[in-house]
Order: C-alpha cells, then sequence, then structure tokens
C-alpha cells in the first residue's frame, strides 16, 4: 500500500458529518444542597466523547487552522502509516505542511463512519492543485483515530488511494523533470540536496511548476517512452 506522501494534516469549504453535542445548563444552588446524576456533579464540566474530540479535530484541518489542529492531540501523539510503521508527530513540519496545503487549495471534506468506544473511523477525501497537476484526481483515506483523556493519543492510516494512478511515482517524476529544466533557480523550493521543500514559502514555486508540468504533459507523452520518464 501506498505511503502518502507527505505526511500533512491538513481549508475551506466543508463537510463534517457530527452529531450534537451535550449542553449543560447552570446549577441552581438552593442553600448548601448540591445536586448529582450519574454523569457527576451538575455544574461541574462533562468529558468530551472521543467522538466531539475528534469532530473538532476535523473541523480544524477543514479550515486549515495548525494552532487548533494540534490544540486535540496529545504531547505523545503519534501516527501509524498503512505500512504498519508508526512515527512520532512532528510539530514544525505539520504547520509548514499547513501552509503548504493553503498554497496547494487543498480541500478537504471528511465523513465519520463509525465510533467503537475510543476509536473513531473517518473517511476523508482531499482535492488539491498538487493532486490534478499530478493527474491523480482526489485523495481518500481512512483513518481510525484514538482519544484517551480527552486527547487524540494515535492515527492509524487504514487506507489511502487516489482516483488514478500512483502518487509516489508522479510525484518522482514531477520533481526529476523539474531539476532538469534548463537554469532552474527555486532556492526556496529546492535543497542543496536536490530534495523539495513543503512549506507555505515553496508552496507557491512548486505549484508554478505543477501547472507547468501538467500544461507539458500531452508533448511529453507523445515522445517515445513518454509514459515511463
Amino acid at each position: 500500500m501506498e505511503r502518502r506522501l507527505p505526511a500533512a494534516r491538513g481549508i475551506a469549504p466543508h463537510r463534517v458529518q457530527t452529531m450534537n453535542l451535550a449542553w449543560w445548563l447552570p446549577v441552581i444552588f438552593a442553600g448548601a444542597m448540591s445536586f448529582s446524576y450519574p454523569g457527576g456533579v451538575v455544574g461541574q464540566p462533562v468529558a468530551d466523547t472521543p467522538l466531539e474530540v475528534v469532530e473538532r479535530h476535523l473541523k480544524a484541518v477543514a479550515a486549515m487552522d495548525p494552532e487548533a489542529i494540534q490544540n486535540e492531540l496529545a504531547k505523545d501523539y503519534s501516527l501509524v502509516d498503512t505500512d504498519g510503521s508508526a512515527r512520532p508527530y512532528d510539530r514544525k513540519l505539520a504547520m509548514d505542511i499547513c501552509g503548504w496545503e493553503k498554497a496547494m487549495r487543498t480541500k478537504w471534506t471528511h465523513e465519520v463512519l463509525g465510533a467503537d468506544g475510543n476509536v473513531v473511523t473517518v473517511l476523508s477525501k482531499e482535492r488539491s492543485a498538487y493532486f490534478d497537476r499530478l493527474g491523480l484526481g482526489a485523495g481518500v483515506q481512512v483513518e481510525q483515530f484514538t482519544v484517551e483523556n480527552g486527547k487524540i493519543v494515535r492515527s492509524v492510516s487504514t487506507l489511502f488511494i487516489t482516483e488514478r494512478g500512483n502518487q509516489s511515482r508522479e510525484f518522482r517524476r514531477f520533481a526529476r523533470w523539474l531539476k532538469e529544466q534548463d537554469g532552474v533557480q527555486e532556492p526556496d523550493l529546492i535543497r542543496p540536496d536536490g530534495s523539495l521543500m513543503f512549506d507555505g514559502k515553496s508552496g507557491p514555486r512548486m505549484l508554478y511548476w505543477l501547472e507547468r508540468w501538467s500544461d507539458a504533459a500531452p508533448a511529453r507523452e507523445r515522445k517515445p517512452g513518454g509514459e515511463n520518464q
């Protein structure tokens, strides 16, 4: 199964399947008497359910708000990719990716498939200029979020696909083509080692080259072996 590239979370019009939140009326005290109910003492904050925590996180992802995204994550939050490999969450990288996704005009939609105890399963669809210009259509993924003590501690990606093609292959083709362009000077996009950057500053430059790559696709594919370049 293909590993998602880049490891991003994360604007604009969104559709999140939600259930009504529980809002509790203020307590009216009569003398020294207090009233209680099975969930605790009336008037004390009621802990958010795992579903509510995840729904807040999804809204933040759709709004491309990196601070709100991270507010719902535990300090030791980790990600598990479709190949089963786990990695710690890099908060600085995530903020950079959020800026990059904004430059790519990314749109997220989410649908909660269900909740089983403290695990919430979500179907997400991502559309962006990045996917479009690489000829991939939308990116679709299924993730399971585990919530403990009101925070998301882990997300497990059980599926990531694109509507067409293969993201890793198309990105490699684009990156190789970019570095072969005559006189290309892109210090905000291409590192000295030749790898590409993903942040708010590199995003507009990558989009510029993605558009040129996409526009040149018919001529490129007419060349012998063009499909395999």
